[in-house]
């Protein structure tokens, strides 16, 4: 652990965690990630910088301090980033991680590992703050509810949305609530942005897919059969919320 910025942590500030091997990208990005908070949406964060990844790991698993989102160089001696977020992924599976290197052959493990953001060291600046753009618009998401008549659920713990006799059936993790609606309404509130519409009767939540070929696979399980006719749409959808996350 190089040093924590701040004497003290302010309970509104996002505490983001970078790590790389070279001092100078470390004092580079702490400034960038700063100038963008203050600067460009008028907030203040909080930075440890390791130049390590062990001193990371150690400080996640032993919880010493809350972390809010990981920045992560690939190449590092003894303990690469890869290796680094497979550890994390164990123990935090969605702590927000994104890497920010010189390596640009690891597309496949940035998916696989669910990474919010592969961005180059050469991308400069706009590349990174859009990465940021991303994760305070998924924070505010996450934070936006949808008021059945059994209870408020979360839009972002909803897995999908299911039609049954003019009803909605909102399926979670933790059950099922229903409420009175129709699909159309529900395709323009904007709090569901982030659903690809698969039927006339079926809605899911993009960030429990986990492929997509003959049917969508999730990642709760389920698997769930989409319309031919809307396959193309389908794609689409999918390909441009992915674009989002890693524009």
């Amino acid at each position: 652990l190089i040093g924590l910025v701040g004497s003290e942590m302010c309970i509104r500030d996002r505490l983001i965690a970078i790590c790389d091997d070279e001092q100078f990208f470390l004092d580079y990005f702490e400034k960038t990630i700063k100038d963008y908070y203050y600067y460009d949406r008028g907030m203040t964060c909080q930075i440890i910088k390791y130049l390590n990844g062990h001193d990371l790991m150690a400080d996640i698993e032993t919880q010493k301090y809350k972390i809010d989102v990981a920045v992560l160089d690939i190449e590092m001696p003894e303990y690469s980033g890869i290796e680094l977020v497979k550890d994390i992924r164990k123990i935090c599976p969605d702590l927000p991680v994104m890497f920010l290197s010189s390596n640009e052959t690891c597309g496949d493990v940035a998916v696989e590992y669910d990474l919010c953001a592969y961005i180059y060291k050469s991308a400069g600046e706009t590349k990174l703050y859009n990465a940021f753009d991303f994760l305070l618009e998924e924070e505010k998401i996450a934070k936006q509810t949808y008021d059945t008549k059994n209870i408020n659920i979360r839009i972002s713990d909803i897995v999908y949305i299911e039609m049954k006799n003019h009803e909605a059936l909102f399926h979670t993790e933790s059950g099922i609530y229903n409420d009175r609606n129709t699909l159309s309404n529900l395709q323009i509130d904007s709090r569901f942005d982030k659903f690809v519409t698969l039927s006339r009767s079926l809605m899911v939540n993009y960030r429990f897919i986990a492929d997509l070929k003959d049917a969508v696979y999730l990642t709760t399980g389920e698997t769930l059969k989409y319309s031919q006719s809307k396959k193309e749409n389908i794609l689409k959808k999918c390909i441009y919320l992915r674009g989002q996350r890693f524009r």
